[in-house]
């Protein structure tokens, strides 16, 4: 299992598999060294697969959710286009779609060989089960990018109704979930195909955890 051990992301969708059948981890933030082993399956979470695994590799299950990194130039890219791209890269015969649009968009931009399978974003395990409190307040847990251009209209919004509007950008954001009458999910930010389309929900998957509305 390969990927940005430190994130999040492979956190949630990495490690467990890892974990689970025991197998090897490797850090591509890092100089990727597997020695004189020879490895039949790879799974990919959020990176490139590195070339002294992709030589010995038979099964490469690739877990791209937003590997584009609002990146400008892939910001451009249909969800078709990017599979395309990903896969001259990284010749992976396992996709694993995170949203219905990216699985639809393999049928377009995928050889019909490339087995595609969707997982979505699960919640945050941390997350708790009944958080919703109807008179706490109005929160934002994410990036900030996504909302900025919407924060004075939300505040606003929220003295209008009598509500506390939280923000929180901090990596672990999703602790301002309890307690929360409403969470928002927005894309104001970037408007990119790849990010209107085919993003990861995870803070829907968090809220619905928590039993708050979104």
């Amino acid at each position: 299992v390969i990927g940005p051990t430190s994130w999040g992301s492979f956190q949630m969708r990495g490690d467990p598999i890892a974990q689970r059948f025991g197998w090897d981890r490797y850090n591509t933030r890092a100089r990727v060294d597997i020695g004189d082993r020879h490895y039949e399956n790879c799974l990919a979470v959020k990176c490139d697969v590195p070339p002294v695994i992709r030589r010995t590799a038979k099964r490469i299950i690739f877990d791209p959710l937003d590997k584009w990194f609002e990146n400008p130039k892939t910001g451009r890219l249909t969800a078709a286009q990017f599979l395309a791209n990903e896969h001259g890269r990284n010749k992976f015969t396992d996709l694993i779609a995170s949203t219905i649009p990216m699985k639809d968009a393999a049928k377009r931009g995928l050889p019909k060989s490339v087995r595609v399978h969707l997982v979505p974003h699960h919640a945050d395990p941390r997350v708790g089960l009944d958080w919703h409190d109807p008179n706490g307040p109005v929160v934002y847990a994410g990036m900030i990018k996504f909302v900025e251009p919407a924060l004075r209209t939300l505040r606003r919004a929220c003295e209008i109704i009598g509500r506390e509007f939280k923000l929180d950008t901090d990596h672990h954001a999703w602790r301002s979930l309890e307690g929360a009458a409403l969470v928002l999910a927005p894309r104001v930010g970037i408007r990119s195909h790849l990010n209107l389309q085919c993003k990861p929900q995870v803070k829907i998957a968090n809220a619905a955890q928590a039993g708050i509305p979104v």
